[in-house]
């Protein structure tokens, strides 16, 4: 298992921009470290109480095995539980309810999500989550796009966003704007 030590010096410089920054976008290169540096960052807000439940939005394989593999990964984030909101609408209800630090989902079950808590663009139940994560956040840069839609529906419910991708703008700068509004 690693240490904390073993994060690298722009490891570190990506923790304290995520907790400096509630609106932050970590582009780094793939396996350079984004996951381990916000749940690092998710650590230390939960440790000051600048944090409370964090929801993580990506891709169905990331959703199910990268964040949970990190976690056992490293000895500082072993305190952290996990839920990863996938499978058939029952398994994913019932891992809604489960009281984890985080809760994973992939993109394609976030309307299924915003259904739990919002009726008609009203809120019916409480957001619990005060941190989304949006991995692979390129996946948000149509803002016609129905998960870029739903993110910006319920941004006001959460005060921290961050975006975490190696390729920010895989088409050039205009795909860039529906992420950063998101942002913003």
């Amino acid at each position: 298992m690693r240490t904390r030590s073993e994060l690298r010096p722009y490891q570190e410089r990506a923790v304290a921009h995520f907790k400096r920054h509630a609106a932050s976008a970590g582009h780094m290169d793939m396996g350079l470290g984004k996951t381990v540096s916000r749940l690092t960052a998710f650590a230390d807000q939960l440790n000051s109480f600048d944090a409370r439940r964090m929801l993580v939005v990506a891709p169905l394989r990331v959703a199910r095995k990268v964040w949970s593999d990190e976690i056992k990964q490293w000895s500082h984030l072993d305190g952290l539980t996990i839920s990863r909101i996938i499978g058939t609408p029952a398994e994913r209800l019932a891992a809604l309810k489960v009281p984890a630090d985080i809760h994973t989902i992939n993109r394609e079950n976030l309307p299924w999500l915003e259904a739990q808590f919002f009726h008609n663009y009203r809120q019916t139940k409480k957001w619990p989550w005060d941190t989304v994560v949006l991995d692979e956040s390129q996946s948000f840069k149509s803002p016609s796009g129905a998960w870029h839609s739903v993110i910006r529906r319920t941004r006001k419910f959460f005060p921290q966003l961050t975006e975490l991708t190696g390729t920010c703008s895989p088409n050039g700068l205009m795909d860039l704007w529906g992420q950063y509004y998101l942002l913003d």
